[in-house]
């Protein structure tokens, strides 16, 4: 039991102080190992693989929303705001993006860029090489 109380200088009086032995045989036994690969040891692990992916698509599933509803005054001032649009202006769009995983939910994402498409028969436009639906579209400044 008086072990246990002695600090660490009073436990290990007998080898602090001593050297690495430096001779051919303990090198070849016991080679230098690079502080990268020493690094590696001493790395966090995970004891269940695929926890960490579970918890951050649980992460995801809460957060997920179901498509907000527009009044009327803000969907016709959106659909003026979308007739007015042109290929080359500058835009930011915030959009519904549904989850291919739990749909109908998924979450609202705002991009910024240039639009480089429109197709008003099909009802896309493309931001920047994302294409946004304008049934998605909540917003655009």
């Amino acid at each position: 039991m008086e072990y246990f109380n002695l600090n660490a200088e009073e436990k290990y009086k007998d080898i602090i102080h001593r050297t690495r032995p430096c001779t051919e045989d303990s090198k070849i036994r016991h080679p230098r190992m690079p502080a990268a690969d020493r690094a590696k040891i001493f790395a966090p692990f995970s004891a269940l693989k695929g926890y960490e992916t579970v918890i951050q698509e649980r992460q995801k599933e809460i957060l997920l929303i179901s498509r907000p509803l527009l009044s009327e005054d803000a969907t016709e001032t959106l659909s003026r705001k979308l007739n007015q649009l042109k290929k080359g202006m500058q835009m930011q769009i915030t959009c519904f993006q549904e989850d291919e995983k739990a749909a109908p939910l998924g979450s609202i994402q705002t991009h910024a860029g240039t639009i480089a498409f429109i197709d008003p028969i099909q009802k896309f436009l493309i931001l920047d090489g994302i294409r946004i639906y304008f049934d998605d579209i909540l917003e655009l400044s």
